[in-house]
């Protein structure tokens, strides 16, 4: 249901969900091939629809804001995953030995928890692009493009520990050369100051 805000209308008038699709042209373009009657008189207002957020229980039937939940939810996980894996990553600079693998291991299971966490994220916020029509936005097209760099810059600086890993059978040495590569301050810097970039963007919503 969608209100009226149009001083020939009752306050609180109600009309029915349909004619949430009539635009304001659509409905002077109709009245323009109406003829007009002694009721109407000369000066005949179009009234302006005002669709109202979903409240209560119609949030619960909202296909947007169930996406937006999930949504959420997905960035939690990602979050909450990548967490684990930063602070791995910041202990492996005084660690050794069977310290090291260890962390590493904690490291790649904490991925478990994020990868799905960000498919989450990335599928439900496509879906969310779609049902609010929001690609003919530019500050849609530009999280995409910070998500990108984001994507490039991180996988860059996480390769080092991925050699670690891939290192951790051999001998001591070989996995601290890679680590002695890492660049854990640089990749919060990145990551931080891109989530940022990120939630202004959605919320803010400036272009």
């Amino acid at each position: 249901m969608v209100q009226l805000s149009c001083p020939a209308f009752a306050p609180g008038m109600v009309v029915p969900a349909f004619m949430r699709l009539m635009t304001v042209g659509a409905v002077r373009r109709l009245m323009s091939i109406m003829p007009p009657t002694p009721a109407m008189g000369k000066d005949i207002r179009v009234p302006m629809l005002v669709p109202r957020a979903p409240q209560g229980g119609e949030q619960l039937t909202s296909l947007y804001v169930w996406l937006r939940f999930f949504h959420l939810l997905g960035l939690a996980a990602f979050l909450f995953g990548h967490g684990i894996s930063g602070g791995a990553a910041f202990a492996l600079r005084s660690s050794t030995g069977a310290e090291n693998q260890r962390l590493l291991q904690l490291s790649q299971k904490s991925l478990a928890v994020a990868y799905p966490g960000l498919l989450l994220l990335i599928v439900t916020g496509v879906w969310m692009a779609f049902a609010g029509h929001w690609w003919g936005h530019g500050w849609l097209w530009a999280s995409l493009v910070v998500l990108v760099v984001l994507f490039g810059a991180m996988g860059y600086i996480a390769r080092p520990y991925y050699l670690a890993r891939a290192a951790a059978s051999q001998t001591e040495d070989v996995a601290r050369t890679h680590l002695s590569r890492a660049k854990p301050i640089a990749a919060a810097w990145i990551g931080g100051v891109g989530l940022v970039a990120l939630i202004g963007l959605m919320v803010f919503k400036p272009f």
